[in-house]
């Protein structure tokens, strides 16, 4: 999880990768060095139920500040690596979409419209029929 998702405007990040028993927590995070590509299926909190298949460096160093502030420095590998780079993005302004091959993105958005008109139909039907039951009140 990173720190802009829950509204702070700091550069840090938790992650759910145990390293020297603990969490990965680091703050002004950065990747030293990557190698490598791996493509695999990510999701985010930020858009539940939403998965893509998305290429990224297999392998990274990452170094950054703990909260006992130490500088320490990381070299992750596999899924690992993908989490930090996913909440690193976070720390952009990204989101994991933004990484996916043009036409599966423009395929994605287009879906999402969809629904989101579907779901405004829906809404303006509930309150059409509200109206109605209170008139005939």
């Amino acid at each position: 999880l990173a720190a802009p998702q829950v509204g702070l405007p700091i550069r840090m990040f938790v992650a759910e990768i145990m390293v020297k028993n603990k969490f990965l927590c680091l703050m002004n995070p950065t990747i030293d060095s990557f190698d490598g590509i791996e493509t695999g299926y990510e999701g985010c909190l930020s858009l539940p139920g939403i998965q893509a298949q998305i290429s990224r460096p297999a392998s990274i160093v990452v170094s950054g500040i703990t909260p006992n502030e130490i500088k320490e420095t990381y070299e992750l590998t596999g899924l690992e690596a993908r989490i930090v780079q996913h909440e690193m993005d976070h720390l952009e302004g990204r989101i994991f979409i933004e990484r996916m091959k043009a036409d599966e993105y423009e395929i994605l958005i287009k879906n999402l419209k969809k629904v989101l008109e579907i779901e405004k139909n829906i809404e303006k039907q509930d309150d059409d029929a509200d109206e109605t039951q209170v008139s005939e009140k």
